[in-house]
């Protein structure tokens, strides 16, 4: 269990700190590619009581194996943290002792780059110096043979040498290594590493009060650099040219943002003038009676409601014994009954209610219609297209069937009693697109019915 909480807090210290790196700087001017795995091999030999070398085994046969296992995450172009799994045998000899162990270690290691801590204005680096440091536990079984007799082991029963429970320690291990660029996504990897177990003199099943015991491996690999490809890798950029790319951006973050903020004050003077032209508008006038004839010229300022008027705001049929109104549209089913039938209908520019002069020749039709047949009755019905609030759309529309009725009044005679004035504002829209089409005065023809 102690050995289970101590590699839980390994862990943990290290993915803590790569989140935190993370976080400590929410508003990154720049993002990299930041995590890399790999895998090397290489020999391994041991510095315990049982050696009878200074530095290298002088047979080969006493050479060990190691390979290994990593996942690095770089912080900044000078440091980094590394997550290690190696796994490997040793061997050592001294006159007739000899030992043979098996471990299985883990742990996590701070990396620093030599080269970027050294030569800070360098550029477009191919070749990394680096050096790390760490801690972890490693877990072995070791055994110890005066001749041929095993005198010793940890991890194995004697003398059959069946496996047991192993052994765990804590190690430090301290290293020293090159990486050479190979491409974007691969880098070559050699390095020396020296274990350094903590007062354990397990390593060579032999206890001699000397908690130095240590072994050391060389090792080549590769490892993988993964992320998007439009990104440098961080271990490749030195602080120099970090810092170059962060002022590039930052230039043109400058530049964007200004071009944002003239776009900005452009649509608030645009905003400006949309607002002062709706404030010249025309308000629409008061209409107490709501025939839809302003008091200003209402001859009749207490229609009754639901009445039809001319455009003096005089009553000509009264609902009750003549017409059915449902909202805008007129329905003429009651006592007397009348066919409909539109005439023709005329088109007004954007927010006007002035009849254009080509218009006055369809309106001379509809003069001819009326005068030749006295009996008829006519419905000018204003619209208008949907800009604007619906109040306003509502008193432009019936703008335009009042300068019709006034012109067909006004200029050709024709008896106020004869025409209808109704309006819809938005209601009765022709077309979702062409708003031209919906600014417009429908003329139509009110015949009696034939008995």
């Amino acid at each position: 269990m102690k050995n289970a909480a101590s590699l839980f807090v390994l862990l943990c210290w290290f993915v803590t700190a790569a989140i935190a790196q993370e976080q400590t700087n929410p508003k990154k001017k720049l993002t990299y590619n930041t995590w890399s795995v790999g895998i090397d091999a290489g020999k391994s030999i041991s510095y315990t009581d049982i050696m009878d070398y200074d530095f290298f085994p002088k047979d080969f046969t006493y050479w060990g194996t190691n390979g290994s296992f990593f996942v690095n995450k770089q912080i900044s172009p000078f440091f980094g943290l590394q997550a290690h799994l190696y796994k490997g045998s040793l061997y050592g000899i001294k006159g007739p002792k000899t030992f043979a162990a098996s471990y299985f270690q883990y742990g996590v290691n701070s990396y620093f780059s030599i080269t970027d801590l050294l030569f800070t204005n360098v550029r477009h680096k191919k070749v990394n110096f680096y050096f790390l440091v760490g801690a972890g536990l490693i877990r072995f079984r070791t055994y110890r043979k005066t001749g041929d007799e095993v005198v010793e082991a940890f991890g194995y029963s004697i003398p059959d040498l069946s496996q047991g429970r192993p052994t765990t320690e804590f190690v430090i291990p301290t290293a020293a290594g090159i990486n050479v660029k190979l491409s974007r996504d691969f880098d070559l990897n050699a390095e020396v590493v020296l274990q350094n177990l903590v007062s354990s003199d397990k390593l060579d099943a032999q206890i001699s009060g000397n908690s130095n015991d240590k072994y050391a491996s060389g090792n080549i690999g590769i490892s993988y650099k993964f992320g998007k490809k439009e990104n440098h890798y961080l271990a490749w950029i030195s602080s120099r040219e970090k810092q170059e790319f962060e002022e590039k951006l930052a230039k043109k973050n400058k530049k964007l943002i200004d071009s944002l903020n003239n776009a900005l004050i452009q649509v608030q003077n645009k905003l400006r003038v949309l607002d002062s032209i709706s404030n010249a508008l025309p308000q629409p006038e008061a209409d107490d009676d709501g025939d839809g004839v302003p008091n200003s010229r209402d001859d009749e300022p207490n229609t009754p409601k639901g009445n039809m008027v001319n455009f003096r705001g005089v009553s000509i049929i009264k609902l009750k014994d003549t017409v059915k109104v449902e909202k805008t549209k007129v329905v003429l089913d009651t006592v007397i009954a009348k066919d409909r039938e539109l005439l023709f209908s005329i088109y007004f520019d954007f927010n006007k209610s002035d009849i254009r002069q080509e218009d006055k020749l369809k309106i001379v039709e509809a003069v001819k219609k009326l005068k030749a047949n006295p009996e008829y009755l006519m419905e000018i019905r204003g619209h208008a297209d949907k800009t604007g609030s619906a109040q306003y759309n509502e008193q432009l529309s019936k703008k335009r069937s009042q300068a019709v009725v006034d012109m067909l009044t006004d200029e050709f005679g024709i008896d106020s009693q004869r025409l209808i004035r109704t309006y819809s504002g938005e209601d009765e829209l022709l077309s979702s697109k062409d708003d031209a089409i919906n600014r417009r005065v429908d003329f139509i023809i009110i015949k009696p019915h034939k008995k």
